[in-house]
């Protein structure tokens, strides 16, 4: 096993979950996130599903991405993290 194939093992089981990476220049360039994976959020994953194999990958749009510091703003956690 060498570092490279674990990381694309590891990649390969993000996108297989659903998890899109960021395109957007900034801070997050080529981190990963999902809808229903939200600190704070937890009961959101059960919404989580494998992605049926032959469904590809959609293009990505960089500004369809969604501003998670934008969002931070606008809706910020409870401070214990709480729902």
């Amino acid at each position: 096993y060498t570092g490279q194939s674990k990381i694309s093992s590891f990649t390969r089981q993000l996108s297989g979950w659903g998890f899109k990476r960021l395109h957007q220049m900034g801070l997050d360039f080529g981190c990963y996130y999902h809808e229903c994976f939200l600190r704070g959020h937890p009961r959101l994953t059960i919404l989580m599903r494998r992605i049926s194999p032959g469904q590809g990958k959609a293009a990505p749009n960089a500004y369809e991405e969604p501003d998670f510091y934008m969002t931070a703003k606008q809706f910020p956690l409870h401070p214990t993290g709480e729902e």
